[in-house]
């Protein structure tokens, strides 16, 4: 396994595991969030974000095959009323092509992210995780992510 950064020439196999993440939030969330999954991120905004001072998607290599992705940032949220400054690092997506899960690459990925976040002298990794998604949650929390939040619903 491999992982690298990520080039304008794999855009067509990052739209592809993107879409492929996409549908299985499609295939396991509720049926009232579902919405018609039609593509996945802009390709300017996808080339925008491969390797810059401040984002990086890597990629999981496997022979000569994409296995996964994960897509970072470094974010600044500016002093308001109620909260600090702060710089931190947040995951964007994460994807592991079906064929590939379970064998470790999305754990290669997560500590790739971490470790750069930390070379960019940056403190905190976030993410968002829908409930549904038992084994993210797992690999999180094995990597030492604690709960921030919850959001909760109500049906009236």
């Amino acid at each position: 396994m491999e992982i690298r950064i990520a080039k304008k020439e794999d855009l067509e196999t990052i739209q592809k595991l993107l879409y492929e993440e996409d549908l299985y939030h499609y295939k396991n969330d509720k049926e009232e969030n579902k919405k018609p999954v039609v593509g996945s991120r802009p390709d300017d905004v996808v080339l925008d974000n491969l390797d810059t001072r401040t984002s990086k998607i890597f990629l999981a290599i496997e022979g000569n095959e994409v296995a996964g992705l994960i897509w970072v940032s470094i974010k600044i949220r500016e002093e308001n009323g109620v909260f600090n400054k702060k710089t931190y690092g947040y995951i964007n997506d994460i994807g592991v092509s079906k064929k590939f899960r379970g064998r470790g690459f999305g754990k290669k990925l997560l500590e790739q992210s971490m470790e750069w976040v930390k070379e960019q002298n940056v403190g905190t990794l976030e993410l968002r995780v829908d409930s549904f998604n038992k084994p993210a949650i797992s690999l999180y929390r094995s990597k030492g992510f604690e709960d921030k939040s919850h959001n909760l619903e109500l049906k009236l």
